[in-house]
């Protein structure tokens, strides 16, 4: 008989939850160095111009970081993902395993993003106009977002473990997250409160060492941006692997496959 999963047979928030902690603290030397590695010219970059003058509108430097977290998020996975199925977790696998899931990781991101800016753009350009109702036009728009994330949220967790096209990987989100997705709305919104904490804090540690001038204060800041972006990455997979647990019913020897 090949080993079961130890996930209940229903999705709770309170053990993907659990489960995130417990993956997050047991990879987070691995995730850790997946993050400096991918963002190290980043950080070299923001460290070097840090006294220049900050002038207003797009700056490529965004972008680039914006594409670092897609490209961070896919090794994220396949480290977690490693430890969910009991597998060792070496940063060369998820280094390489991330990498070759690039082009569509950042694809997929690129659509949900843009599916949501798209009526965001509509909707202020409609509050320029009437601004009084500014408040309920957001509402609309709320829930166009939960809705958008939460279906979406399993898709990097296909792209990089099942190793499937960015549709054919929203598809399978969709299916997965359906009838759990209020479940999943509330651990993203708990852990988006502590990733907002783990910043704060760090803007507050780094500015014992003044983060403009200090190299310590900066790799303080650095640090626990960081960790709010691993963690983020966890919950995904988590959530990926339990909705595959609970509503396909695969095993632990039959997951372990996925990296062969």
């Amino acid at each position: 008989m090949p080993a079961r999963s130890s996930v209940a047979k229903t999705f709770t928030v309170g053990a993907a939850l659990s489960r995130t902690f417990s993956s997050w603290g047991g990879t987070l030397p691995t995730l850790l160095l997946l993050a400096v590695v991918v963002n190290l010219p980043l950080i070299a970059w923001q460290w070097f111009t840090r006294n220049d003058e900050v002038k207003p509108g797009w700056r490529a430097e965004s972008l680039v970081e914006y594409l670092q977290g897609f490209v961070l998020s896919g090794m994220c996975i396949h480290a977690v993902f490693k430890r969910l199925v009991r597998e060792p977790v070496r940063f060369t696998e998820a280094f390489s395993g991330g990498m070759r899931r690039i082009v569509p990781l950042v694809m997929n991101g690129l659509i949900i993003v843009a599916a949501i800016a798209v009526p965001t753009v509509l909707i202020v350009l409609a509050a320029a106009k009437a601004s009084d109702y500014f408040a309920i036009l957001m509402i609309p728009l709320a829930i166009f977002a939960y809705v958008v994330l939460t279906m979406m949220i399993a898709s990097p967790g296909a792209i990089v473990v099942e190793g499937i096209g960015v549709f054919a990987a929203m598809k399978r989100s969709a299916a997965l997250t359906s009838g759990s997705r209020w479940s999943i709305f509330w651990g993203h919104a708990l852990l988006g409160i502590i990733s907002a904490l783990l910043v704060a804090v760090g803007g507050f540690a780094s500015g014992a060492f003044d983060s403009k001038t200090s190299p310590a204060g900066f790799l303080v800041l650095s640090a626990f941006g960081l960790l709010s972006t691993t963690l983020t990455a966890t919950y995904s997979t988590v959530v990926y692997h339990d909705l595959r647990a609970t509503k396909e019913g695969v095993d632990v020897r039959e997951l372990m496959r996925v990296f062969a």
